[in-house]
């Protein structure tokens, strides 16, 4: 029997996702240890549902339940959509509105496609508001005895292999697990390591961290210990180096193709130390920081930050710098508000109100002075440091 495809920008979107990264491996090949001292263990838990033609019961990881039997036209086999659901490979619901049937799938499958909708008589995939997915052409699912039937080869897009023995459709899939011991570590040193269990059909797990406005900087780790027996699964350990800033680190933990998940690493920093300003080198040739005195501010609710400072090298088209305010939330710094501090003679000062409570990130941006092959001139940041309103 033939099974339908998706389109080629879907199939080479699943071939991405399945690029492996490696990590640099040194320790032993083979041992038998109890995960405990590991922060996260990332594992698979795998599935299989068996449905033979004609039959109504299948059969998923050894439990049967009463379904619909599969349907063949035209040579494609046909399945029940309920039957997504009863599998749990994900939920099905009706909207009424756009009078479709929409599957989302269980976000630790880590599908292709999570959410896709469905129309009886339409051959076209349809998103979650009603608009159909251009350029893709599917075989039209159906009604039957008030059931819709899809095509069975879209299962794939839900991260769902599908074959055929003797007469039995063989669905196979796995839940991608991230098991973390905790979603917030401290320390009061600006180093942390820890180690990450993952099971060896894994992609290596790697770490990104949160950089402000969005962006995050990955970093890899070192697997140090390989063929790992913990039951029925064999893992390796990989160990993370996780170089602090001062407060809440935001950290993602992933792997390509298994999905992610966030945690922080706060590094506690006691009242009455100084830290110093984070200025990075290209930084360093040209600012020199004068308030504040410290790269970890406290102030009380109604409190302004004063900064200011001097340029070392200094010419004319530098005319002013730029700050960026950074809150936390929700496992990232985000922008709330962004000010130019003019230069004069080489000098800057001003001074920064922020009135709620909670956790900032300040950066200072250089001015437009680096040349860029697009644009005349580009600025970098120079520097950031942490301020928290009590």
């Amino acid at each position: 029997m033939k099974l339908s495809s998706l389109s080629i920008a879907m199939v080479m979107l699943m071939a991405i996702m399945a690029l492996p990264i490696q990590a640099a491996y040194t320790g032993s090949d083979d041992s038998t240890v109890e995960p405990a001292g590991d922060f996260a263990t990332l594992y698979l838990e795998r599935h299989e549902l068996n449905l033979a033609k004609g039959a109504s019961r299948a059969v998923v990881d050894g439990t049967e339940l009463d379904t619909e039997p599969i349907n063949v036209r035209n040579g494609r086999t046909y399945i029940p959509i309920k039957l997504i659901e009863q599998a749990g490979v994900g939920s099905v619901s009706w909207d009424a509105k756009n009078k479709q049937a929409v599957v989302h799938a269980n976000s630790s499958i880590q599908a292709s496609t999570q959410t896709v909708a469905f129309r009886n008589g339409q051959p076209s995939l349809f998103r979650k508001d009603g608009a159909a997915y251009e350029g893709i052409s599917i075989p039209a699912p159906f009604l039957l005895n008030g059931r819709m039937y899809v095509p069975a080869g879209l299962l794939p897009m839900y991260g769902v292999a599908v074959g055929y023995e003797q007469g039995v459709m063989i669905w196979r899939w796995s839940d991608k697990i991230f098991d973390l011991t905790t979603n917030r570590m401290e320390t009061g040193e600006q180093e942390i390591s820890f180690t990450v269990l993952f099971q060896k059909e894994m992609n290596t797990p790697q770490l990104i961290a949160a950089m402000g406005g969005g962006g995050w900087m990955g970093s890899s780790g070192e697997i140090v210990e390989k063929n790992i027996k913990v039951g029925d699964k064999t893992y390796h350990r990989v160990q993370f180096t996780v170089q602090l800033k001062p407060g809440t680190n935001p950290i993602e933990l992933m792997a390509v193709s298994a999905g992610s998940a966030r945690f922080e690493i706060v590094r506690t920093i006691d009242k009455g130390s100084r830290v110093q300003i984070n200025i990075n080198e290209e930084g360093s040739k040209y600012i020199a920081i004068k308030e504040p005195d410290t790269g970890y501010v406290r102030l009380k609710q109604g409190e302004r930050l004063a900064l200011s400072g001097n340029l070392k090298e200094w010419n004319e088209s530098f005319d002013q710098l730029t700050v960026h305010i950074h809150k936390y939330a929700d496992y990232d710094y985000t922008v709330i508000e962004t000010i130019q501090v003019p230069i004069e003679k080489g000098q800057f000062i001003t001074s920064l109100s922020i009135q709620d409570k909670g956790e900032y990130l300040i950066q200072i941006v250089s001015p437009k002075y680096l040349p860029f092959i697009e644009r005349s001139h580009v600025s970098t940041t120079w520097a950031e440091f942490k301020t928290v309103i009590e």
